[in-house]
């Protein structure tokens, strides 16, 4: 009788062991599956603004094309434009800053960058699970197209590097204009990845097709 009372007691432990695991599991899955809804609900929501802002015939602008900040309309939500990249499965909204909940619902601006059509640097980042999770796939001259309120903007990747978090060169602004995508790296890693992923292009003189 003695005997059995541990046994008793380690079993009803592990059964509580359990349902703690199966109560963290369930909370874990509902917090992605509503995040994921978040950051759909959102896009959406940023596309029709995105649409309210272009005009009927959006004049397609070429390399050295210089656009008045004016010229491309930020909505009050905050959305810039439209970010595309075939190679890497990438369609998603651009809205401005890099805290955490912008770039847990879209693509976001880097702050005190150069905006779609003005001169020098348009750096945007995202996370590597969610809208970068395959930069890995670009290779040179892989076409990028920024969709916004004053026209699409095309670039071509030509530089792919992985640096140190420290490494704020890759944003520095320049005399032509190019596109700079920033996201963590290794993409598998898991927790706070050690290095960024680099992707720059520059901007064509071809229009988008």
């Amino acid at each position: 009788m003695l005997h059995s009372q541990p046994r008793e007691a380690i079993g009803n432990g592990a059964r509580i062991f359990e349902r703690v695991l199966f109560l963290i599991a369930f909370l874990a899955l509902g917090y992605v599956a509503w995040a994921a809804l978040d950051r759909l609900s959102y896009q959406r929501y940023q596309r029709m603004e995105l649409a309210r802002l272009a005009p009927a015939e959006p004049a397609t602008r070429t390399a050295g094309t210089v656009v008045r900040a004016e010229k491309l309309r930020v909505s009050p939500t905050g959305v810039i434009g439209r970010l595309s990249i075939p190679a890497a499965d990438v369609d998603a909204m651009i809205t401005e800053g890099t805290d955490d909940r912008t770039l847990r619902r879209s693509v976001g601006h880097v702050p005190n960058t150069a905006l779609p059509g003005e001169p020098g640097n348009v750096a945007l980042a995202a996370h590597r699970d969610t809208f970068f999770r395959d930069l890995g796939k670009l290779r040179l001259e892989d076409p990028i197209h920024l969709i916004t309120s004053a026209g699409t903007f095309d670039y071509a990747v030509d530089d792919l590097r992985v640096v140190d978090p420290s490494d704020t060169e890759v944003l520095a602004s320049g005399s032509t204009s190019s596109l700079t995508l920033v996201t963590c790296y290794p993409f598998e890693f898991v927790g706070a990845a050690p290095q960024r992923y680099i992707v720059r292009a520059r901007q064509v003189a071809h229009p988008t097709p």
